[in-house]
């Protein structure tokens, strides 16, 4: 083999970078920023994102895509790949190597991608770096099979020493926070247990909200653009707004999407106008619609902060997958995140290759869905 060079893609790589996902994952990668030729083009010229590659011989044989948040400090990796001829020489080692260092430039702290679990050297290469695994999100993409994700973050101290913590844990996260916070050296918050009273003692009334539904990638993302600039976090920056859902009624409440075909799932980013107190209802009705639509996979991340909206979630059927530590970056602050998915699907763990603490992410998931979806019959199981 001969030398590996490492840099950055231009544009002169786009041929090659088809090829080299075609290669390893024979047609079944799901990614739009690799399937979608506009899309793969933008990334290899866009001003917040880059390609790290290897070269051998003048052939791309590795990549990996760099996102990076500058506002939050924060970037996301995706995307990678070497090629079945040249895995075990450290190609995916230098290639994460370099981008970490050129992310680094650009003031940026943290880091965080979604890893594989069909194999357990994704795993054991972000460990090797430092990553650590805040979470796992079952049959979260569909390649050959649905596959379940962890969540792997690299967080400096001075960042976490940055955190927001004044304020109370839901009951509902409370569990997975401990399992965080063992990991990250968090200091204890605390727990509540009762949602806050609704204002003025008004008797709660469960609405029923109908959408209507636009698949428009330009128009939503653009309208999305046109909402407040405090309202954009990590999560909607990360995931592009393509699909937008308007309700039907006098409200006028609009929830935007990240919709991705290939993998028929459904990222909520955030809700617009919606009524107060009527969250969970819009989250409930929201989530029934898009099952009929053909989603087979929703997931929603808001502050762990925020009481009303983890409860209008968990009540809402959503499971706390992930806990990001120190994810947004607001007004001199950090602010935790927590993550939920909701999978319309079987789960299917055949094959998956899990290390220690990884196992004990989806031990959590799994009792927490049997809890929410079994209830009592959960005991008669064992």
């Amino acid at each position: 083999m001969g030398d590996i060079l490492i840099r950055k893609a231009t544009l002169d790589d786009y041929f090659q970078l088809m090829s080299l996902f075609e290669n390893a994952y024979a047609g079944n990668y799901s990614d739009e920023t690799v399937t979608n030729h506009e899309h793969l083009k933008a990334s290899l010229t866009s001003s917040h994102r880059f390609w790290a590659v290897a070269e051998v011989d003048s052939k791309l044989v590795g990549a990996m895509i760099f996102t990076s948040d500058f506002r939050n400090e924060l970037a996301k990796i995706t995307g990678a790949v070497v090629d079945r001829n040249y895995r075990k020489h450290g190609v995916a080692e230098t290639v994460l190597q370099f981008g970490l260092d050129e992310v680094r430039k650009n003031k940026v702290g943290s880091l965080y991608g979604l890893v594989r679990t069909v194999s357990s050297a994704p795993q054991r290469l972000t460990q090797h770096f430092g990553f650590k695994i805040a979470g796992v999100f079952p049959n979260v993409h569909l390649t050959d099979k649905f596959e379940t994700n962890c969540l792997s973050l690299l967080i400096p101290p001075e960042v976490l020493a940055q955190r927001n913590t004044d304020f109370f844990l839901h009951e509902g996260v409370f569990p997975i926070y401990e399992l965080v916070r063992s990991d990250f050296d968090l200091a204890p918050l605390p727990k509540a247990s009762t949602v806050p009273p609704v204002k003025d003692n008004t008797v709660v009334v469960h609405e029923s909200f109908e959408f209507e539904e636009i698949h428009a990638e330009v128009f939503v993302g653009r309208k999305f653009q046109e909402l407040e600039e405090d309202s954009v976090n990590p999560y909607e920056f990360f995931n592009r707004a393509n699909l937008l859902l308007v309700s039907k009624g006098m409200d006028k409440t609009e929830v935007y999407c990240h919709y991705a075909k290939a993998d028929q799932s459904c990222i909520v980013l955030f809700m617009n106008n919606c009524p107060e107190g009527k969250s969970g209802d819009v989250m409930n009705c929201l989530s029934k619609q898009l099952q009929r639509s053909g989603i087979r996979y929703l997931e929603y991340g808001c502050r762990a902060s925020e009481f009303q909206k983890i409860d209008s979630a968990i009540k809402s059927g959503f499971i706390p997958s992930a806990y990001f530590p120190a994810f947004q970056k607001a007004h001199g602050k950090r602010h935790d995140f927590v993550f939920f998915s909701k999978s319309f699907e079987t789960f299917s763990f055949g094959g998956l290759q899990l290390n220690n603490r990884a196992q004990v992410f989806l031990d959590y998931y799994l009792d927490f869905w049997a809890e929410t979806n079994l209830g009592d019959w959960k005991k008669r199981c064992k």
